[in-house]
């Protein structure tokens, strides 16, 4: 015989890292009590959504024709096949071309993008850099970050 039980878990922000379910009191048709059971390790979850340590930059000042490299540290290992978007406040579109996908590295908690700098005659000064989209190796979503 079997029995089921159905349970929804909440988007707690928590990392259990073990969970045993004890069963007691269960008797057979015959009405005899079932052997002892020695709870094991039969799940564990997380929803507890990464977020990013650090950002980092290869140059704070370019130049035409000058290469950037966006460094983005999260605190958890994430899912390789979620790029995280970098969003550049203000936007520098005609300014920045990415020259690729980004890589990730030391574990999938490094994420490092590449851009080429064009001539767009344009000054920017002060400029930021938001994260978003990247999801940890559970699936959960990164927290917002702003710079």
């Amino acid at each position: 015989m079997t029995y089921t039980e159905s349970f929804t878990v909440g988007d707690d922000n928590l990392s259990v890292g073990a969970v045993t379910i004890d069963i007691t009191g269960a008797l057979d048709s015959a009405g005899n009590a079932q052997q002892n059971y020695t709870p094991l390790t039969e799940l564990r979850w997380d929803t507890e959504n990464p977020t990013v340590s650090s950002v980092a930059v290869s140059d704070t000042l370019l130049n035409e024709s000058e290469g950037l490299t966006v460094t983005v540290t999260f605190d958890e290992s994430m899912q390789v096949s979620y790029q995280p978007t970098l969003l550049f406040s203000p936007s520098v579109a005609g300014a920045l071309t990415t020259t690729g996908p980004g890589v990730w590295s030391v574990n999938n908690t490094v994420y490092t993008e590449g851009f080429s700098v064009t001539d767009s005659d344009t000054d920017f000064g002060n400029i930021t850099i938001d994260v978003e989209d990247a999801r940890d190796s559970a699936g959960n979503i990164q927290r917002g970050y702003t710079p």
